[in-house]
């Protein structure tokens, strides 16, 4: 994960946007107003490490983190019952777009997948297959 991601998946990066009925009323929207047009996510992150909380850089720049296998499945889990299959899916969605606009073309698919977003999978897949074709 990284900052930017994040930000994405929380709704950070969509103030501009008009959202869609199931955003409006989804309870995985944060707006911290003192971070606007920060990277929330990224000082997180940053407050993270130092404190030695269960993310491990994965670059000397500091941008891609994971979590400890353990913690990131018992967040996984506690997601699971906490979300319902519609938040699950914006979150999903989210996730997917910003992949996509990063280049990460193989991630986006999977999280278009995971929201059940098909016509959307099949649609990065389609505009993958030209560069795929190239380097064959």
């Amino acid at each position: 994960m990284c900052g930017p991601l994040c930000d994405a998946v929380l709704g950070l990066a969509e103030d501009e946007r008009p959202k869609t009925e199931d955003e409006s009323a989804s309870s995985f929207v944060l707006r911290p107003s003192s971070f606007v047009g920060e990277a929330y996510s990224q000082l997180l992150l940053e407050q993270l490490e130092r404190a030695n909380l269960f993310v491990t850089p994965l670059d000397a720049e500091r941008r891609w983190y994971r979590y400890h296998q353990l913690f990131a499945e018992v967040l996984r889990e506690r997601l699971q019952r906490g979300a319902s299959i519609t938040e699950l899916a914006t979150l999903h969605r989210r996730a997917s777009a910003w992949y996509e606009q990063a280049s990460f073309t193989s991630q986006a698919v999977q999280h278009a997948l995971a929201a059940q977003a098909f016509g959307r999978a099949a649609a990065l897949v389609e505009q993958a297959v030209p560069a795929m074709l190239q380097h064959t």
